[in-house]
């Protein structure tokens, strides 16, 4: 299937949510890699594709970012977070950005969603760490 024109009223535009939460703490990618035997791990963030088909980075300034995750799958992966992070407090900073996909599109920023004519890998990994940058500098943050 290829791609239409925005114009065409057969394209439905996709959209895709990022989810960021920030902690206090630092995690150990390290120690936690034991927890996420399916994550890939390099010296700055553990990833992995949920089995629904979203997307998880953890980040060793203490941020996770989903990617297309339902609630109660991100709930699932805080709390498995909790259980092999012992002593991780609530969540400091939590952000939600909306991406939507239009082929053929103009790039725009609308009603906080920015619309993109693609969102390949390339693109989403840069959303994920300008979310995860944006949550590590909040004021009073005591990172």
């Amino acid at each position: 299937m290829t791609a239409q024109a925005s114009g065409n009223s057969d394209v439905v535009p996709a959209n895709h949510v990022f989810h960021a939460v920030a902690f206090v703490e630092n995690l150990s990618l390290k120690d936690l890699a034991s927890a996420y035997p399916e994550a890939r791990r390099t010296p700055h963030e553990l990833a992995f594709r949920m089995p629904s088909g979203g997307d998880v980075y953890i980040y060793p300034f203490g941020a996770i970012v989903f990617r297309d995750a339902a609630p109660a799958e991100r709930d699932a992966e805080l709390a498995r977070l909790g259980r092999a992070r012992p002593g991780l407090t609530s969540a400091t900073v939590i952000e939600d950005f909306t991406v939507r996909e239009d082929p053929g599109g103009r790039a725009t920023v609308s009603a906080g969603a920015l619309t993109i004519e693609g969102l390949d890998q390339q693109r989403a990994l840069a959303i994920v760490e300008d979310l995860t940058r944006m949550a590590d500098s909040v004021p009073g943050d005591a990172t």
